[in-house]
């Protein structure tokens, strides 16, 4: 049975304040406390760095703020298991590569939930660890170049890695994981950052219902393989090389249900073999989705392609393209089985330029380049590179505004219907 410790019982009754930093020793706590035991820390400002060598919880009772002294991480976790980090605010100092939020090394079956890091060069770093599960936290990283910022998350060496529902912004890359199995990122949220996901040699990892939102690239997905990634909402990537979604040397992948949209390039497929892209929304991008060597058994399949300057472009290797909609598509549906009666050819000339040289995607609607495009539309000599033999006539999927309820509307008409009872029975009564 694990003994609980209140530290602030004393506190609460004689003096109903705040604790000051100089009337609490953390660390001398930690060390006289037992193995299991709960501290549960008053509110107030406190002095860090503070180390966790043994299993122990370590739970924030009211505004508990941990500052950092800039050389060193706030809190450090080694060698132990059966940790958890609850209800904390850790306040950073400087821009040093010390001035880290929580630091954990050779741990097992961590938990770290509703903890807020601000001012940090770095939020959470995880080395040689099992079993960790991060919920609820947020990260504010510096005002500076990317260069002078570290990573809101960056896990290596480590397996079997849960992070839900956290918030991370001004970062490096808000997620950086490298040789990591057994991985699930779900419902976060990373903005102005580099990279919102940059993940390497990754195995059996899930992306879900996260958020990504004007970072250079939403996510960076690179030599990973056994991967999920359904339900996100990725937008606002618009820098020169900036995508919603890069995928480098991988195979069985399955990219389903995301929408991308506003982006340079909603979905850049390089080198993906074994893999399929289907039910997503690519909407409102500079060019939806790009394949490089990624034709080997790789499928993009009903998706909805629909206000992008350019839907599909390749290179030689092409790719293969299967019942998408594309709303530039002209063709007819006589037998009105929502079909196209003729092929979609999705690659123009210049959209083979483009994936060679990005940068002349600042040309895309000059005159030339449009009559080169009406030229392709009307002669079909671009190759067969990218061809929908059968596509779609409307759309399938739904936007993500179709999916709120919009309770104003529900709850007039509610009140309409109940109105229109009672003159009902009032008429009946008559």
């Amino acid at each position: 049975m694990k003994r609980i410790m209140v530290l602030g019982f004393l506190f609460a009754i004689f003096f109903p304040f705040e604790a000051r930093a100089d009337e609490l020793d953390l660390q001398k706590l930690i060390n006289q406390s037992l193995s299991g035991e709960e501290l549960q820390i008053p509110a107030g400002v406190y002095s860090g760095p503070i180390t966790i060598q043994k299993e122990i919880s370590l739970v924030g009772n009211g505004d508990v703020i941990i500052e950092g002294d800039g050389e060193k991480p706030i809190i450090s976790v080694t060698e132990t298991e059966n940790v958890k980090i609850q209800s904390l605010t850790l306040h950073g100092q400087g821009n040093g590569d010390g001035n880290s939020g929580i630091h954990m090394k050779d741990v097992k079956n961590i938990a770290i939930e509703e903890v807020k890091m601000t001012n940090v060069t770095s939020g959470v770093k995880a080395e040689r660890a099992r079993k960790l599960y991060l919920s609820n936290l947020t990260i504010t990283g510096l005002s500076a170049h990317f260069s002078e910022k570290g990573n809101g998350l960056s896990i290596y060496d480590s397996d079997q890695i849960e992070i839900y529902n956290t918030t991370i912004h001004d970062v490096q890359d808000g997620f950086y994981m490298e040789r990591v199995e057994q991985l699930k990122l779900v419902g976060n949220h990373v903005s102005s950052s580099r990279y919102g996901i940059h993940i390497m040699y990754v195995d059996y990892a899930r992306a879900s219902d996260n958020e990504f939102q004007e970072n250079v690239t939403g996510m960076m997905i690179m030599m990973t393989n056994n991967t999920d990634i359904v339900h996100n909402f990725i937008y606002d990537h618009q820098e020169l090389n900036g995508s919603g979604m890069i995928l480098f040397e991988g195979k069985h992948i399955n990219i389903e249900n995301n929408e991308l949209v506003s982006n340079t390039v909603g979905l850049s497929l390089q080198s993906i073999s074994d893999s399929i892209v289907k039910n997503n929304q690519f909407r409102t991008n500079q060019t939806g989705v790009t394949l490089v060597k990624s034709a080997k058994e790789t499928k993009v399949t009903n998706n909805e392609f629909s206000g992008n300057i350019v839907n599909l472009r390749s290179d030689e290797n092409g790719g293969i393209i299967h019942r998408n909609y594309y709303d530039d598509y002209q063709g007819l549906d006589m037998e009105e089985d929502g079909i196209g009666d003729t092929p979609y050819s999705a690659v123009q000339s210049f959209g083979q330029w483009m994936v060679r040289k990005p940068v002349y995607q600042y040309f895309v609607e000059a005159p030339a380049v449009v009559l080169l495009n009406e030229l392709d539309s009307q002669t079909k000599q671009t190759g067969t590179v990218l061809i929908d033999e059968e596509p779609k006539m409307s759309m399938t999927t739904q936007k993500r505004e179709d999916k709120q309820i919009n309770f104003a509307q529900l709850i007039g008409a509610l009140l309409l219907v109940l109105g229109l009872i009672g003159l009902w029975r009032k008429e009946a009564l008559i």
